[in-house]
């Protein structure tokens, strides 16, 4: 588990990630995230360093679902309800775009995180992110951030992360290109 604070800049909005939970309950994927460490750098960027363990093999097809719930308070949980949601089916050439808001991110996975996925253990050392790619503000809500990668050859879970994230200024995701919905 991991919390985090930070504070809202003047002149943009600073995306928190309150607390990052890993693994979704109740799953047993073939990959998860392990040694999880989360800076926020003095421009307002995010510096991420990270495990990725794929303990099976997997690759496309593959399904990445997003789904997005907004909560009243960070205290009050079960009071979350349905925002927003992604899904595309093409999560192998969404991971492989070079002018998205995750390709910095992606480019910093050693050996370099593609379809296929082998099995190995990928290393993410000072990852930036500009969170600010991925947000616009909305005022006054906490968030609950789901994403599930299924691999559809079998159906059964490749990846699946939870966090949950706000302080009032933060979140709805749109790094995600219009040429990844489906």
């Amino acid at each position: 588990m991991l919390i985090l604070i930070g504070e809202q800049t003047p002149l943009k909005y600073t995306s928190y990630l309150n607390k990052f939970v890993g693994r979704c309950p109740g799953t047993n994927p073939k990959a998860w995230y392990e040694n999880i460490k989360i800076s926020y750098m003095p421009s307002g960027d995010l510096s991420l360093d990270f495990d990725i363990v794929v303990k099976q093999p997997f690759g496309d097809p593959l399904q990445t679902t997003w789904v997005i719930e907004r909560c009243s308070a960070r205290e009050a949980l079960d009071t979350c309800s349905h925002f927003a949601e992604f899904k595309t089916k093409k999560f192998c050439s969404m991971l492989a775009g070079t002018d998205t808001a995750w390709s910095s991110f992606m480019s910093c996975i050693h050996p370099k995180y593609k379809c296929p996925f082998r099995k190995m253990t990928y290393v993410g050392r000072n990852c930036s992110v500009d969170p600010n790619r991925f947000v616009i503000p909305v005022a006054g809500s906490y968030w609950k951030i789901k994403s599930e990668v299924v691999d559809l050859r079998d159906n059964s879970v490749a990846l699946c992360i939870t966090a949950y994230t706000g302080r009032g200024d933060f979140v709805v995701f749109l790094g995600f290109q219009n040429k990844y919905i489906e």
